[in-house]
């Protein structure tokens, strides 16, 4: 996935645990690995403008994705313009409310940047990781998708709250803690389901829900 910026843009950060490398000033590349039929990713940056000169619909750059497709056996690669709607006073409601998707995966980032610090600092210090997570845990709660009921960001704090349990005693964090804390990490920054996580129901895809479904049932 590559990102070419409009002039005078400006790239602070990509929220992404997937590798970026700058193609050159204004030009980004992020490699997202391999994807299964019907996975997403979702990669959250911050961008910088200059003051609006006109109100309107404005460029930003342009967005290409490149990959080979097994199943077709070729490369593949589409692109899109990127454009934003700027008004006078925009600042204050941006600031105000997020649109959905977007604070749907900075409460991604979020959970997922607390689970990345507490493992480093479990490996020394229980408390401090724990005091992380409930950090974190406080943080996502005044969300107001978790108001709202949004299956992403309660499944993100009950997944932190899970690891949090684990963090209480040394032997418990050795025995499942540590390899919880590494497999919840992996799960939300790749948006990929694995075993014991409750975000399992939206990084599925429909062929890993069949398999699941039929697997209970043949043990049933």
């Amino acid at each position: 996935v590559s990102q070419q910026l409009a002039p005078r843009l400006g790239f602070p950060r990509a929220f992404t645990a997937f590798p970026r490398d700058p193609v050159n000033g204004d030009r980004v590349k992020d490699e997202v690995g391999d994807l299964v039929a019907e996975e997403r990713r979702d990669i959250l940056v911050s961008l910088s403008q200059p003051p609006a000169g006109a109100e309107g619909l404005q460029g930003v750059g342009r967005l290409e994705v490149r990959g080979f497709s097994v199943t077709a056996k070729r490369s593949e690669s589409d692109a899109k313009a990127l454009a934003v709607e700027r008004s006078e006073g925009a600042q204050a409601a941006v600031s105000a409310s997020r649109n959905e998707q977007v604070e749907r995966h900075w409460n991604r980032h979020l959970a997922n940047e607390a689970l990345e610090k507490a493992r480093a600092t479990a490996e020394r210090d229980l408390p401090a990781a724990r005091q992380l997570l409930d950090a974190a845990s406080v943080a996502l709660g005044a969300s107001p998708l978790v108001s709202a009921g949004d299956p992403v960001s309660l499944g993100l704090l009950a997944d932190l709250r899970d690891c949090m349990d684990d963090l209480r005693h040394r032997d418990d964090y050795m025995e499942k803690g540590s390899k919880k804390l590494a497999m919840m990490t992996n799960v939300h920054s790749k948006q990929r389901a694995a075993n014991g996580a409750s975000m399992n129901a939206d990084w599925s895809t429909s062929m890993q829900k069949d398999f699941g479904a039929a697997f209970k049932m043949s043990i049933a």
